[in-house]
């Protein structure tokens, strides 16, 4: 393994920035401020041909954000590209707000956003969380999905769920952090780790701040095949560390994602009869790639792509999987 990583991290220090096969950085050419009810407002904002193949693209998480590399996915004289962000996160207001803010309030936002850009129907982009809010919302509203391009598989089964806090989980890999978390939340019993989770980063206090770090410990290293963890206690340490984003995680993780157990598997016959394609890193510690191959499985005429030798964060290989996935997408929808 050792061995394999030092020809990886070789031949990526060959390859010149300027090599990214990642499409130009972009400027929104409208941003919004949506707002949705329950005293939420979304920060929207749309990119690309205007009279292109509209992309909606859904960010990480629970409790991430979108980034500019976001619009990079897509080739800007053929996609009408939407991108926002998740209630409670990024520049939606309020920031790390947890009320009135579940998988059913994300989809409907959805069909909100759909309004506000005036389309008809759009493909859905989704990696990570963004995957399963994907699929929750393609299920949901079938009529107004062109295509599906989803990765990093996340589907939300109590198979999923468990895989952070299971001590047959990540614990495996990173024995050291998950029993330090674990210690912090006192309690040997891992089935309510979400939970315990959840009400310990409440407040601002000392001991909140030592847990939400050892949550985003966990899930960082869980990242890359190679985790800088210099550059992570670097950013644990910071400023621009907040406790809302692990706020948001708990609030998903300790409710199931707000969804029957198994539901978005037991549910992929009410899939629109659109293109899927699957794609998924073959050594992806945060989101294992079993959880791809199981949706394969259940959506018939799915395709699925496995990028070896990548882990949960995009790689150069991964980012070059991705754009070829949505240059395909739009030449196969007419574009």
């Amino acid at each position: 393994m050792h061995g394999i990583v030092a020809r990886m991290n070789a031949l990526n220090a060959t390859i010149s920035p300027l090599a990214s096969p990642l499409y130009p950085p972009l400027e929104p050419f409208a941003t919004h401020m949506l707002e949705v009810g329950d005293g939420h407002t979304l920060y929207v904002e749309q990119c690309g041909n205007p009279q292109g193949l509209p992309v909606v693209v859904l960010h990480g998480g629970p409790g991430s954000a979108s980034k500019p590399k976001h619009r990079q996915m897509f080739n800007p004289e053929v996609y009408h590209i939407v991108v926002f962000d998740q209630r409670g996160c990024g520049k939606s207001l309020p920031f790390g707000k947890t009320e009135a803010n579940t998988t059913v309030h994300l989809v409907a936002d959805m069909e909100r956003i759909r309004g506000l850009v005036g389309v008809e129907s759009w493909a859905v982009y989704g990696n990570s969380w963004g995957s399963a809010l994907a699929l929750a919302y393609a299920q949901a509203h079938p009529g107004q999905v062109r295509a599906l391009m989803i990765g990093a598989i996340f589907t939300a089964t109590p198979r999923e769920l468990a895989w952070f806090y299971h001590p047959d989980g990540l614990a495996r890999f990173f024995p050291q952090e998950y029993a330090e978390l674990c210690a912090l939340l006192d309690t040997p019993a891992w089935e309510d780790m979400p939970q315990r989770i959840q009400e310990a980063v409440r407040t601002d206090s000392p001991q909140a701040l030592k847990v939400g770090r050892a949550v985003c410990l966990l899930d960082a290293l869980s990242m890359e095949l190679v985790p800088n963890r210099e550059e992570i206690d670097m950013w644990l340490d910071s400023e621009e560390f907040t406790l809302e984003p692990v706020r948001i995680w708990a609030h998903y993780f300790s409710a199931g994602c707000f969804l029957e157990p198994n539901y978005l598997l037991a549910q992929a016959h009410l899939l629109p009869q659109v293109p899927v394609h699957i794609l998924h890193a073959g050594l992806d510690l945060c989101c294992p790639v079993e959880s791809a191959v199981r949706l394969h499985q259940a959506v018939p005429g799915s395709t699925l792509e496995i990028i070896p030798l990548c882990g949960h964060r995009a790689t150069m290989e991964m980012d070059m999987a991705r754009v070829a996935a949505t240059d395909a997408m739009a030449k196969r929808l007419g574009y």
